[in-house]
Parts: structure tokens; C-alpha cells; sequence
């Protein structure tokens, strides 16, 4: 049957929506993830893989009774190792020239094409190997109870020399370094009475001091006095409680994967938010990219990285995990298409050019933005960045005065961002929290705007941040107050409120365990308390009449101060409520109580402290035309002509 080419198209598109099925029905890509075949092993499970330095896929493979299969080199059917009868280790990795694997009975080997293979026995028995900068690493336990991160400086020809630079009590897990150099580890469980699964960083400095002296300078966790104490990146255990323990992971594109085990029942993918700072915080945000349910008896394995992609061991076949439209640009892709042949029948013509093609098809491939749901209980409705009813946004910085990181710890300053990102349009979003200007401990920055600010009807502007959810009413926010001047001189700041409790301290730093979050419902008049991509709206009614020194009508300069969260009094920062018959906006409800605001603390970060993206104005002051003023002009003109020339006539002045 010939095809038109309607139909051609539609098929086109059907195909390209079915490349996105996952490889086995066991498996479950999450939201906006989908799975493709890269390699399959010639029998039993693929364990480990690595690319070497020409882009060679190197993987090893267990056979159905967990003994050794080989070590096997692409698509070749035949290993370039086999006959060890030990169980196979957990991991490929490729160093230099070097390809490197292990296995269950403590041997360390190293294949070089050119070479012979090479087997090496250590003091421990390694669980996983991992390369970073020419330099191998590697983790493993004489005990489920004694776990080591091992560093060796490989020789000539591959030679190791293992020196112990980290023990703990967890049994070995998985670990993989940044683009700085900073080292995360996710120990496989964690036996400790009451401890998470969690996962901890080392900066590259304490690497370096590790390396260089493991005696005196040696990684540790859970010492806060010793120089190489780990930070608590995340304790992930506390949102991934049916997971006993990590695998693999590895980072890519501000995405830190880790890859989690049931031992023998489900597995899944995990990808963590990393923040774009030089020790890549965890921004607390995270999502399920696959699971598996197990019912093959396989469980998703080892991670790796190669040309930007993310892939996974799982059964007998590395899988490819790729990002996929929403199922709407799946839509949108296949109308697009069926447009094209529709375009085509309707011309006529033979042949739809392909670069006309290429470009429909990237156009409706974009995703579309994703929509803020508001929760039922926020008293304040942010306004989006891209709200067609902003007229200006601010277009200078008239001050930047940055705050110290940590408001109890001298002239270390936040540095995050210069002043120009805080102008123009609202910039920053879930996807890219960077283009801001960090204010730090009760920094502050004033901007004035081409056109003053109005006294109109509802919101008359909105204050960007950063901020990022965590679950429903809770949210990482940082705050400040808001101040406004109409002459550049005398500012004032709006009544708010903060009906967060004042109890515990709202925790900023994973140093110090899991960072907490606020419920924006209990924020009023407070900038921040709306996520990334949405502004907190201020209406100037609040401060009608508060001063002769203040025409609402015309605002000339906005004052953002960041906010110091500390429930201490001596430190914290307290609310101006000024509640009383003259102003009534909170109804009198609250009384001149000044409650504390309790929010993230400590943030000692070049980030530290309220993040400014941008103030957009909704109600801009009305300034005559210049024609108006043209005409003004002459009338007063005229008048004064006018009476001058009464007076001569009359008074013959």
C-alpha cells in the first residue's frame, strides 16, 4: 500500500512515542524519564562497566549462580577474562590505559589491551572501584562492620598501592566526586541505632589533607572536632525508607544519581538536586527516575557517565536513561506532524523540505513550563514571572550591602552573584537557581526603577527569590523584609507577620542535620515566602498613611534586608506588626507583639542568606506625556506673557 504523506507522518510520530516504552515491563520510568537498550550481555547479569579512554565499553558479568562470567569488551561474544570461579565484584572502572575490576575473594585486576592481566590482592576486600583524576579509589571492608575508602596512586603499567584515607562503621557503599573535587559517599546501610541511610561530602581540601597525611588528617563522619569530619549532604533515608541502602552513584548536569537496593526485592533511581556553588549543596530537591520491582530477579546496579548520558546496569543490559516531553509535547509532536502532511497534501507538493521538519519537530518538542499549584491554606497568591500585568522591573542597584555568611563569625562574607543579576525580569527557576545576589546575615540591597511605583488597585509589585519546595506546605525559603521610599532618603518597611513557631530553630545547614522547611501560609508581607519563578506581592495600601514622608503614589526605591532567622533575640530579626486600630491588617489579632521570624539558620555560605532575583512592578505612577508638558509649558508661557502685558497696559508698569 502506498503512504501518503499524512500518514507517513503519523507514523513518524507513533514511532517516535514508542521509543520512549520502557525495556521490560518490571521497570517504571518516573515522571519525565524514559529508558532505551544500550548494550546486552551475552548471558547471567552485567555487574560493572566503564568506558576507557578511547570510548571502549568495558563490563563484567555474573553468571545465573553468582559466580564470575568475564570481562567482556563491547559486543564482542567472547571475554577478554574469564575462569575466575570467585563471585564477581561490584564494579569496572577505567584509569589512563587501564581497565579495572575486582571480585568477591579481595583481588584487585588490570587488563591492558596490550598487556598481560594482572591480579592484585589487598587488605581489604573491595566492594566498588571508582577513578577520578587519574587516581583510583576504592571501597571495601575486612567486616560488614569495619568499611575503608581506599586511595591509590597508580604506577607504571597499573601497579597499586592502597593507602586507607577513611573508616567507618557502615558497611561499603558507593562514592563519586564533583567537577571541584569535593567526594560524596553513600555507605550501603548504616547499622547504627537509630542512623538514616544518608549521604556525606568531603571538600576537595580535606581529599587533598587526606591524601597527603591519613594519619593525622583522615576522612571521618561524625566527628565534628577532627578536620576531616564529612558534611551530611542529605539524609535521604528519611523520604526513601523502603531502600536498605545505595549502589552506585554518580553526578551529572547538576544532578547528583544514586542508584538504591532492597537486597534482593525493589530497586530504584534517585536523582538529588545539586546546587551550582563550589561545593555542590544539595538545593532539596528530589525525584524517582526508575524503579524496578524486581519480579526478573534483577535489580538496578552500577551507574555511569559517558558523553553527558546517564546509564544503568539492570539484569543482562546497561539501559540508557534518558529525559522525554510531558505526554502534551507528545501531543503537540504528532499534531505537528500530522500538520506537516497535511500541509503537504493540501500544496501539493512531492517532498516536505527536511529542515522544515527538523524544525517542527524541535519547536513542539519543548517542554512546557511547569505550573506552581498554590496551596489551599496560602494567604497570598504569588503572581508568576511571566504575568503579563508586570509594566516595569527594576533597572538599577542603587546599594549592595552583602551580610556575613554567619552573623556570629567575622569577615567571612557571602560573594553569590553581582548586583546586575537582581535587574531586569525575573530570571531564576527550579531548573536554575544561579542568576541571583545573595544578601547574606541582614545584607540588603536598594533598587529604584525607570518609572516610580503607584498606589493602584491590588498587588502593586513583586519580590523574586529563589525558594524550592519540599512537600506540600513546606517549602525552603529564605526571607527578608521589604522597605519603600519615595524620596531616596526616609524608608518604610511593610507591616508583616510570622506565625512560624519559635521553638526549634528552623535549621539551614546539612552540616547540622536535615534543613528544614516553612509553610508559606504562615507568611505575611515577608519576601521569599513564594518558590522560585513566582514573586510575593506587596500592596502600598499597607502603608498608607503611615508617614507624611511617604507618597504611596510615588515610589522611587525598594530596600530588600534579608531576614536573621535566629530564634535567638539577640540576633534574630523581629517583625514590624504595628498592630493597632490605625492599621489594621492583621485585625488586631496579633497586638504589638513583634513576633520572631524563624527561618534558615545558619546558612554559612558564599549563597548564605536571601536570595534577590528581581522586582517586578504591577501598578506604575502615570508621568505626563512629554507633548502634555510641551503644552504646559506654553500655557504658563502664554499666562505669564498675558499678564505682563495686562500690566502695561493698565498700570503702565
Amino acid at each position: 500500500m502506498k503512504l501518503t504523506p499524512l500518514v507517513r507522518a503519523t507514523l513518524v510520530a507513533l514511532a517516535l512515542a514508542a521509543t520512549l516504552v520502557s525495556a521490560r515491563a518490571d521497570l517504571t520510568p518516573g515522571a519525565g524519564y524514559a529508558t532505551s537498550v544500550y548494550q546486552t550481555g551475552p548471558g547471567g547479569s552485567i555487574i560493572g562497566f566503564d568506558w576507557d579512554a578511547s570510548n571502549n565499553l568495558y563490563y563484567s558479568t555474573a553468571t545465573p549462580g553468582f559466580q564470575f562470567g568475564g570481562l567482556y569488551q563491547g559486543s564482542n561474544p567472547t571475554p577478554v577474562f574469564a575462569g575466575n570461579s570467585n563471585f564477581p565484584g561490584a564494579s569496572v572502572t577505567a584509569v589512563g590505559g587501564y581497565v579495572y575490576f575486582n571480585d568477591g575473594n579481595f583481588n584487585l585486576y588490570t587488563y591492558n589491551p596490550t598487556t598481560t592481566l594482572t591480579g592484585s590482592t589487598s587488605a581489604i576486600a573491595n566492594y566498588a572501584l571508582f577513578s577520578h583524576s587519574g587516581k583510583l579509589f576504592i571501597t571495601g571492608s575486612g567486616s560488614s562492620t569495619n568499611n575503608a575508602i581506599t586511595y591509590s596512586n597508580i604506577g607504571v603499567g597499573g601497579a597499586l598501592s592502597v593507602t586507607a584515607i577513611e573508616q567507618d562503621n557502615a558497611f561499603s557503599g558507593p562514592l563519586t566526586f564533583d567537577a571541584s573535587g569535593n567526594l560524596f559517599y553513600a555507605p550501603g546501610f548504616d547499622p547504627t541505632p537509630g542512623n538514616t541511610n544518608s549521604i556525606f561530602e568531603w571538600s576537595a581540601a580535606q581529599v587533598t589533607a587526606a591524601i597527603a597525611d591519613p594519619v593525622g588528617s583522615g576522612l571521618v563522619i561524625g566527628n565534628s572536632s577532627a578536620s576531616g569530619n564529612a558534611s551530611l549532604w542529605d539524609a535521604y533515608g528519611l523520604n526513601y525508607s523502603s531502600y536498605a541502602g545505595g549502589t552506585s552513584l554518580v553526578i551529572n548536569n547538576n544532578q547528583l544519581y544514586l542508584s538504591l537496593t532492597n537486597f534482593g526485592g525493589p530497586s530504584a533511581l534517585v536523582a538529588f538536586g545539586m546546587n551550582s556553588d563550589s561545593l555542590g549543596t544539595f538545593n532539596g530537591t528530589s525525584n524517582l527516575v526508575l524503579s524496578d520491582d524486581a519480579s526478573t530477579g534483577t535489580s538496578l546496579g552500577q551507574l555511569g557517565i559517558n558523553n553527558g548520558n546517564l546509564f544503568i546496569a539492570d539484569g543482562n543490559q546497561i539501559l540508557q536513561v534518558e529525559s522525554v516531553p510531558e505526554p502534551s509535547t507528545l501531543f503537540l509532536v504528532v499534531l505537528g506532524m500530522v500538520g506537516l502532511g497535511w500541509f503537504h497534501l493540501s500544496r501539493k507538493r512531492k517532498l516536505v523540505p527536511a529542515g522544515v521538519l527538523a524544525v517542527s519537530i524541535v519547536f513542539f518538542s519543548v517542554n512546557p513550563a511547569q505550573a506552581y499549584t498554590l496551596q489551599p491554606a496560602q494567604q497570598v497568591t504569588p503572581i508568576a514571572a511571566n504575568d503579563s500585568r508586570f509594566q516595569e522591573w527594576a533597572n538599577n542597584a542603587v546599594s549592595l550591602n552583602r551580610g556575613l555568611q554567619n552573623i556570629t563569625v567575622s569577615g567571612t562574607f557571602v560573594t553569590n552573584g553581582p548586583a546586575s543579576n537582581a535587574l531586569g525580569p525575573a530570571d531564576a527557576s527550579v531548573f536554575n537557581s544561579a542568576p541571583v545576589v545573595s544578601l547574606g546575615d541582614g545584607g540588603s540591597m536598594t533598587l529604584s526603577f525607570a518609572q516610580p511605583i503607584a498606589n493602584g488597585p491590588g498587588a502593586d509589585f513583586a519580590v523574586f527569590e529563589n525558594g524550592f519546595a519540599v512537600a506540600a506546605n513546606a517549602d525552603f525559603l529564605e526571607l527578608a523584609k521589604v522597605a519603600v521610599s519615595s524620596d531616596g532618603i526616609n524608608f518604610f518597611t511593610f507591616p508583616s507577620l510570622s506565625l512560624t513557631q519559635t521553638g526549634t530553630q528552623v535549621n539551614g545547614n546539612p552540616a547540622n542535620g536535615l534543613i528544614a522547611t516553612l509553610d508559606p501560609a504562615n507568611l505575611y508581607n515577608l519576601a521569599g515566602s513564594a518558590l522560585a519563578s513566582f514573586g510575593t506581592p506587596f500592596n502600598l495600601d499597607d502603608l498608607a498613611n503611615v508617614s507624611p514622608l511617604l507618597n504611596v503614589n510615588s515610589i522611587i526605591q525598594v530596600r530588600v534586608t534579608d531576614v536573621i532567622g535566629n530564634i535567638n533575640t539577640g540576633l534574630g530579626s523581629n517583625t514590624y506588626t504595628f498592630d493597632d486600630a490605625s492599621n489594621p491588617i492583621f485585625n488586631g489579632a496579633y497586638g504589638l507583639t513583634n513576633n520572631i521570624i524563624n527561618d534558615p539558620y545558619t546558612t554559612p555560605f558564599p549563597t548564605g542568606g536571601f536570595d534577590l532575583d528581581a522586582i517586578g512592578v504591577l501598578n506604575v505612577a502615570t508621568v505626563p506625556e512629554p507633548s502634555i508638558i510641551l503644552y504646559l509649558m506654553s500655557g504658563l508661557g502664554a499666562l505669564v506673557i498675558t499678564q505682563r502685558y495686562y500690566r502695561r497696559r493698565v498700570t503702565g508698569a
